[in-house]
């Protein structure tokens, strides 16, 4: 992206940051741009495939959790894009149906077992050091057992549609992360 280029070379050459720290900077801005560029579109397919409650729960909840435990990144933007549509279709149009309490509970715990143990994955962009790491994993943690207490809060209060959607959010988000490692 030529624009996030231009704004870490103007940082640059500001004084703002030094060389070492730009890649960084480019990684923090292309990442912040593609999520809002690509939240829009997953929001209104998330709402054609399932409900919009499931969809908003889903992408909140995926979303909270992702920006601490980061995962599987597309190359591109029209990359991103595609591949996360296709994604959320899979997660949203499809499970949906296959899920039945057992399934529902068994992919909750192999999702929250797997992103204690992963997350965060850190991108070769980012550079996170020993603390900073440490910080991102204290934090999934925190975030990810605040989502599992309201997915049961609102399943006990029969709220299917938010509570499947936050269970889906979690799932996708460890399934991101687990292919992050393994690609």
């Amino acid at each position: 992206m030529k624009l996030v280029s231009a704004i870490v070379d103007k940082c640059i050459t500001s004084g703002y940051i030094t060389q070492d720290q730009a890649p960084w900077l480019y990684y923090g801005i292309e990442k912040r741009l593609t999520t809002i560029l690509i939240s829009i579109p997953m929001l209104i397919v998330g709402s054609l495939v399932s409900s919009p409650a499931m969809a908003i729960a889903f992408y909140i909840s995926f979303y909270l959790l992702r920006s601490r435990t980061n995962g599987l990144h597309a190359k591109t933007l029209s990359g991103c894009l595609i591949h996360s549509i296709l994604s959320e279709i899979i997660f949203l149009g499809m499970l949906p149906y296959v899920l039945d309490e057992a399934i529902a509970i068994s992919l909750l715990v192999l999702s929250a077992i797997s992103i204690f143990c992963l997350a965060p994955y850190n991108h070769p962009n980012m550079g996170l050091s020993v603390v900073e790491s440490t910080a991102c994993a204290k934090s999934a943690k925190g975030r990810l057992i605040t989502l599992i207490l309201l997915l049961i809060a609102l399943y006990i209060m029969q709220l299917s549609q938010f509570s499947t959607g936050i269970l889906l959010g979690i799932v996708m988000t460890a399934v991101m992360l687990v292919l992050a490692y393994i690609l």
